[in-house]
C-alpha cells in the first residue's frame, strides 16, 4: 500500500499512528447505541449475525447455533444501517452491517452513525472487521475465554476509530468492495468444490456399502427399504447389535478433560472439527463420559450425519450418544452415515426432519450386517478412497484459509 506522506502518533490499544490529517474519535462520537426494545411486539422477523454472513434473517440460517427464544419481547430492534455487534464475540469478528428490520437477541448491540454527511458507516463496517482493532479489544470484557468476553458498551464506548475526510472514507469502501468481492466469489467457489467433494465422500460409502457381488446368491429380506440382499448377510435392529452407554456425570469433576459437542464434528464425514476442555467449553450441566472407541453419535438433528469414534475418553454433551456394538465399529459407524440408514430417519413417525431421536426410535431403526470379514473389506475399501478425497478437501481448505488472510490483510492494510 501507497504511504500517505505524513504521520501523527496517536494514544491506542491498537493503532499507533494516523495520517496527520484524520481525526481520531472515541465510538461513542462517532456512533449512537440504538437501545430500541421490542415490547409490544413491533415486529417478528428476527435477524441473526454470523461471523461469515454478518446479518441476516434468522430463517436463513437454519438450525445452527443458538436458538432464538419463543417469546421475543425482550429482543432489540435492529434497522438497516445499523451495525451489529455481537458483545460476547466482537473480539473475534462477530460483527456485521444490516441490510434489515428485524429483531435481535438482547446480546447484540445496535449502532448508527451520528452524522451521515460525515461517517460513512460502510467504513467502519470494515473498521470493526479490522483484525488489528479486533485484537485491540482483548483485556476490555468480563468472562473467562478471551473469545466469550462480554464486551460492555460502556468500555467499547471509549475505544478510538479514525475519520479520515468523508471522500476518503468513501472511496476506501470502493476499493474495499471491489477486492474483497473477488476474494469472496473465489471463497464461494472453493467451498462449492468442497460440497462436491462431501458428495464425492458419501456416494463412495453408499456404493460400497450396498454395492453387492453379482456373483453372490441373494435373499428376500423382507424389507422393502433392502430388496434383495446377499446370502450370509442379515438385518437386525440396532438395538440388537449397539448398546446406548449412557453415564452422565458432574462436568464440574472434570474440567481438564476434552469436550465434544454436536458442533465439534463435521457433518456427513465422521471428522473432529474443533476441541477444547470441559472449562473452555463453559460446560454446566451433565455430560456423558465415553471412552476411547466408543461410536459418538448426535441425537439432535441426525439427518446433518454428526457420528465420530471417539479418539480418546472424555466429555460428550447430553445431546449425543455414546455407542458401544457388537459389530466392527467402524463398519457401524460408516453404516451410520449412509443413505441406506439416513432414508430410515427422515421417515420415522412420518416426520421429514426430525429435531431429535431418542433411544426407542434409535432402537428400531435397522442395520444391514454383513458377516465379519466383510464387514472389514467394506471398511478399508471406503477408507481408502475416503481418505484420497479427504486430501484434497484439507488442500482446498488450506486455500480457503489463505484467501481469508489475504482478505484480512487487505482491509487492515487500507
Amino acid at each position: 500500500m501507497k504511504r500517505y506522506e505524513a504521520y501523527k502518533p496517536v494514544t491506542s490499544r491498537w493503532a499507533k499512528q494516523l495520517p496527520f490529517y484524520w481525526e481520531f474519535q472515541k465510538i461513542a462520537e462517532v456512533f449512537i447505541e440504538r437501545k430500541e426494545n421490542n415490547d409490544p411486539i413491533k415486529t417478528t422477523n428476527i435477524l441473526s449475525l454470523t461471523n461469515t454472513r454478518g446479518v441476516i434473517p434468522y430463517s436463513d440460517k437454519g438450525n445452527l447455533g443458538n436458538k432464538a427464544k419463543n417469546d421475543i419481547r425482550g429482543y432489540r430492534l435492529a434497522y438497516p444501517g445499523d451495525i451489529v455487534l455481537n458483545s460476547m464475540n466482537v473480539v473475534i469478528g462477530s460483527v456485521g452491517l444490516s441490510q434489515y428490520y428485524g429483531a435481535v437477541s438482547p446480546v447484540y448491540c445496535m449502532l448508527y452513525v451520528r452524522n451521515n454527511t460525515k461517517y460513512n458507516v460502510r467504513y467502519y463496517n470494515y473498521v470493526f472487521q479490522d483484525k488489528i482493532f479486533q485484537g485491540g479489544l482483548n483485556g476490555l470484557g468480563n468472562g473467562i475465554l478471551e473469545i466469550r468476553m462480554r464486551i460492555p458498551m460502556s468500555k467499547l464506548k471509549y475505544v478510538c476509530v479514525p475519520v479520515p475526510p468523508r471522500d476518503e472514507q468513501d472511496q476506501i469502501v470502493r476499493y474495499l468492495d471491489w477486492q474483497v468481492s473477488k476474494i469472496n466469489r473465489l471463497i464461494a467457489a472453493k467451498r462449492k468444490q468442497i460440497e462436491l467433494l462431501h458428495e464425492q465422500f458419501s456416494a463412495v460409502i453408499n456404493s460400497t456399502i450396498s454395492g453387492y457381488d453379482s456373483s453372490v446368491p441373494k435373499y428376500d429380506s423382507g424389507i422393502s427399504l433392502f430388496g434383495q440382499i446377499p446370502q450370509g448377510w442379515h438385518v437386525r435392529p440396532f438395538s440388537k447389535i449397539a448398546t446406548v452407554k449412557s453415564n452422565l456425570v458432574d462436568p464440574a469433576l472434570y474440567k481438564d478433560m476434552q469436550q465434544i459437542s454436536p458442533a465439534s464434528i463435521e457433518k456427513n464425514t465422521a471428522r473432529i472439527l474443533e476441541l477444547c476442555t470441559v472449562e473452555q467449553a463453559g460446560v454446566s450441566s451433565p455430560n456423558h463420559y465415553f471412552y476411547k472407541g466408543q461410536i459418538i453419535y448426535s441425537k439432535i438433528r441426525p439427518l446433518l450425519n454428526k457420528v465420530i469414534i471417539a479418539p480418546f475418553d472424555g466429555l460428550c454433551s447430553a445431546d449425543m450418544y455414546p455407542i458401544e456394538t457388537v459389530l466392527d465399529t467402524e463398519y457401524l459407524l460408516f453404516y451410520l452415515l449412509s443413505s441406506s440408514y439416513l432414508q430410515q430417519l427422515s421417515v420415522t413417525a412420518n416426520r421429514v426432519k426430525m429435531p431429535k431421536i431418542n433411544q426407542e426410535e434409535l432402537g428400531a431403526t435397522l442395520v444391514l450386517i454383513p458377516p465379519e470379514q466383510e464387514q472389514r473389506e467394506i471398511v478399508a475399501i471406503i477408507k481408502s478412497k475416503c481418505s484420497k478425497i479427504q486430501l484434497l478437501i484439507e488442500k482446498i481448505k488450506l486455500q480457503i484459509d489463505a484467501a481469508s488472510d489475504l482478505r484480512t490483510r487487505l482491509i487492515s492494510d487500507v
